[in-house]
């Protein structure tokens, strides 16, 4: 209709002659991306200059030729007949292709129309192209950027969670397969930012990841799980062998390293357990590794700590039933740190965070105790509780 209406207004004013090849390339101009029409027998029978862009061919080398030569057989008369059939008008069907002078690899969107005759045989397919390789590669960009940690360029704590959800996973469908973790906690990475500033700290620990990564097999995953602590996951280590993985791994990171003309000897509590079939999540695994490191800690620098599956889970038992105790008996206190308008430099609010205050040891964070009570389903009560305190406090 539209080319009717220019060819009227074209012949009534006196314009120019309209012809079908300068009707075809005017209305080819104004289709957003590349304009290919392909034949009922898979020939090229147009081909814009966005085409010539995009796909890096002359439209003179394509004309008149069987597209699938020249395209790939995506193009092919068969394909598109498919694609016709089952596309609807908005939808868009994604194909690789590779461009024949850069070499690069491209992500097409690909939408296809039939032209038929009035017996609805179908005499063409119109394929608009558009170049979706930059939206794919700034998708893959941002998902990279989920899962990997940026200073060290290591897969990021999420990443091996989802790591060690496959391993627990797997030790339950297979009980011979084994697996074992390591917590790294390294012990003068803030004495280090104190003396010779931030920068060096971080250069520390971009250079104790690549140690990591030089120390792993082929099989196992290293990650940064934040700060200064690194987490290592041994695939199919045998407990036998456990000794002998954490030694070189301990090697590794122990060695002198100079930074900012200053050589540096660093230490690290490790924490280990294996996975005997008592964890059922990532999460779990990953927190049992972490009570190990600390107690690591707790004998001093550059200790070792191997935690038995049993005496996590007996921990866990008795972690539940204090819980459900310290509901019962309202053990949970509210804490309030500030919230400081920097701008205007002046306080702003407070923030409250729930601690437990447990009857024989101590004060516990949220952090050592807000997940088991979420699987437990108290997290309700805990929260019906701090609102009642923190109304009480405002009055």
């Amino acid at each position: 209709g539209f080319t009717v209406l220019m060819a009227y207004i074209t012949e009534r004013f006196g314009l120019i002659e309209v012809s079908a090849e300068l009707a075809a390339s005017q209305i080819a101009s104004m289709v957003r991306g590349a304009l290919v029409v392909v034949d009922s027998e898979g020939r090229v029978r147009l081909f814009s200059e966005r085409a010539e862009s995009i796909l890096g061919l002359h439209r003179a080398i394509v004309l008149g030729h069987v597209a699938e030569t020249y395209l790939g057989d995506g193009f092919s008369a068969h394909r598109l007949a498919i694609l016709a059939g089952r596309q609807s008008a908005d939808e868009e069907n994604e194909l690789p292709y590779t461009h024949p002078q850069t070499g690069q690899a491209l992500a097409l969107g690909l939408s296809v129309k039939a032209v038929s005759d009035r017996k609805q045989r179908e005499l063409a397919y119109v394929c608009v192209l558009r170049d979706l390789t930059s939206i794919r590669q700034a998708e893959q960009q941002r998902l990279q950027e989920r899962i990997t940690d940026v200073l060290t360029g290591l897969p990021n704590r999420a990443m091996f969670l989802g790591q060690l959800d496959a391993a627990a996973q797997r030790r339950k469908r297979e009980p011979d397969y084994v697996y074992s973790v390591c917590f790294i906690g390294l012990d003068r990475v803030r004495v280090i930012n104190e003396d010779l500033g931030y920068q060096a700290g971080d250069q520390v620990l971009r250079e104790l990841g690549h140690r990591l990564l030089r120390a792993m097999r082929a099989q196992d995953a290293v990650a940064r799980i934040g700060g200064d602590e690194f987490g290592v996951l041994f695939r199919g280590a045998e407990s036998a062998d456990l000794d002998a993985h954490v030694s070189q791994l301990r090697s590794h990171l122990l060695a002198p390293l100079t930074v900012s003309g200053e050589e540096l000897f660093l230490s690290a509590s490790i924490g280990v357990i294996s996975g005997e079939g008592v964890y059922s999540s990532g999460t779990e695994v990953l927190r049992a590794a972490s009570i190990a490191m600390y107690r690591a800690k707790e004998g001093g620098s550059g200790g070792v700590h191997v935690l038995a599956g049993g005496e996590i889970r007996q921990q866990r038992l008795r972690l539940e039933a204090e819980l459900h105790h310290a509901v019962e008996q309202e053990e949970f206190r509210a804490y309030y740190q500030p919230v400081v308008d920097v701008q205007e430099r002046k306080l702003a609010g407070f923030e409250a965070l729930v601690c437990w205050q447990h009857p024989q040891r101590g004060l516990i964070l949220p952090s050592d105790f807000l997940d088991a009570a979420g699987e437990l389903g108290l997290m309700e009560k805990v929260d019906g509780m701090m609102l009642r305190q923190v109304c009480e406090d405002l009055e």
